[in-house]
């Protein structure tokens, strides 16, 4: 029985330590105290690429509708021009589209002066959150314009009984030429 008592015991200093170890203690923090600083920016922020100054981040968004009896929209229609003094290179373009009935959207990137120089064939990826067929081509890609070039696009579809709505995002950089 004096045995069990000694365990009985030993097992209870035990869970006192262990108990008084878990809880943490509070000290004061090293440092000053913390202090909240409001930043006010009135204008934009320029970004710039710090390993090569001349590149300067481009992208562009275009959300747009073919209607219902239109096969393509009025070619080429212009998305950008390129500054002059500058080049843009494209480095990503991502293109989606949605309608009710399966179709076969594509999209062309031009520039000034050439037609169907970048051709994009959206394929059928799936269903949209609202149940019609939705389209896309993403594509890794290098496309050179000149200064003072119109990037241009181009939307063509073989089915026109209902609207199509479409997305074209390009994204790269514009590089001084100076």
């Amino acid at each position: 029985m004096k045995k069990f008592s000694n365990i009985r015991r030993l097992v209870l200093c035990v869970s006192v330590l262990a108990i008084a170890l878990s809880v943490p203690t509070s000290r004061a923090a090293d440092g000053p105290p913390t202090q909240n600083i409001n930043v006010v920016n009135t204008r934009a922020i320029q970004i710039r690429d710090v390993d090569n100054p001349a590149r300067q981040p481009f992208h562009i968004a275009l959300n747009a509708d073919l209607p219902v009896g239109r096969s393509q929209t009025s070619c080429p229609t212009t998305l950008f021009t390129v500054p002059s003094g500058k080049v843009l290179v494209v480095e990503y373009v991502s293109l989606w589209g949605v309608s009710q009935v399966v179709q076969s959207p594509i999209i062309d990137i031009s520039r000034t002066g050439v037609q169907t120089e970048y051709l994009f064939f959206l394929e059928h990826k799936g269903t949209s959150q609202i149940g019609d067929p939705l389209y896309g081509a993403n594509q890794q890609t290098r496309l050179y314009f000149a200064p003072g070039e119109d990037v241009t696009y181009c939307v063509a579809r073989d089915v026109n009984t209902d609207d199509l709505g479409y997305r074209i995002r390009l994204s790269g950089y514009l590089v001084n030429l100076e």
